[in-house]
């Protein structure tokens, strides 16, 4: 039997796909065909409390009724460029989206440094599906803003993520994207810093904030990284980023630099001398 909450992320995740509005009746048959259990009238209920709540809009383009989705953000993940071998997409059939409600954190997704973030977070999650045991994959999103790089995490493959930030509200809304894109039950969400972790080891760090802040938190996220763990660092210009690579410990290099509009990103992982 399938919930109210089921019906509204099959309607988010096919009006954010590549119909970008549908008429009322292929909304329905759609929805039925997916969820065979929803009946039409909860099918109904769902779009009008999402109607309500302005995240559905009602539009006539030429005479015709659409529905189409309102104030609601759309982030893609890239299938032909970005995603790396072994890797297993879930939630969605067809293209990867990350749906995230309009607020005051950061992180909407067209930023630069997001989309760097988002690169490097996949090339990071594909080195290790490819090389070390791919079960129980943990990742950790400090600063996690609107939980963006942590969801798409989920969605890349990660057994569990942990969203990170100093703001409660960010933390918020960081749980409310996590509900709407179905992930969670997976997503461990923390008000507070990084003590606030424990010593957890993670597989992949993923931190999208100033050099300042990066090199403050380098010591503490070297204690959280596990010993083949990958750290995924944006939110930089490119000429900041000899800075954060001189605060390495000795046993980390950069393994991948990535530019887009004038901002980088880099993957940092073990040096192992031969």
């Amino acid at each position: 039997m399938s919930s109210i909450e089921d019906v509204k992320f099959q309607l988010w995740q096919l009006l954010a796909g590549d119909q970008l509005r549908v008429t009322p009746v292929d909304v329905l048959r759609q929805l039925r065909a997916k969820l065979p259990g929803a009946s039409a009238t909860l099918i109904r209920k769902a779009i009008q409390q999402m109607v309500d709540a302005g995240e559905l809009l009602y539009t006539q383009p030429s005479g015709v009724t659409h529905l189409q989705l309102g104030g609601v953000g759309v982030v893609r993940l890239g299938m032909s460029s970005s995603l790396g071998m072994g890797m297993t997409l879930r939630k969605v059939d067809t293209l990867p989206v990350i749906l995230l409600e309009p607020g005051l954190a950061f992180g909407a997704g067209d930023h630069p440094t997001t989309q760097l973030s988002l690169q490097g977070l996949n090339w990071a999650l594909s080195q290790m599906h490819r090389f070390a045991d791919s079960q129980g994959l943990r990742v950790l999103d400090v600063g996690t803003g609107t939980g963006v790089l942590a969801i798409a995490a989920i969605l890349m493959g990660a057994h569990k993520a942990v969203a990170i930030d100093l703001d409660p509200a960010a933390c918020y809304e960081a749980s409310r994207n996590a509900a709407r894109n179905g992930v969670r039950s997976e997503l461990a969400i923390v008000a507070g810093s990084l003590e606030a972790v424990g010593n957890i080891p993670f597989d992949v760090i993923v931190a999208n904030l100033r050099p300042p802040t990066i090199v403050s938190l380098l010591p503490r996220m070297a204690t959280l990284r596990s010993v083949k763990g990958y750290w995924v660092f944006s939110g930089f210009r490119p000429d900041e980023a000899r800075r954060i690579e001189q605060s390495f410990p000795e046993n980390m290099r950069p393994l991948h630099r990535l530019q887009n509009r004038g901002w980088s990103a880099l993957v940092a992982g073990q040096y192992i001398e031969l």
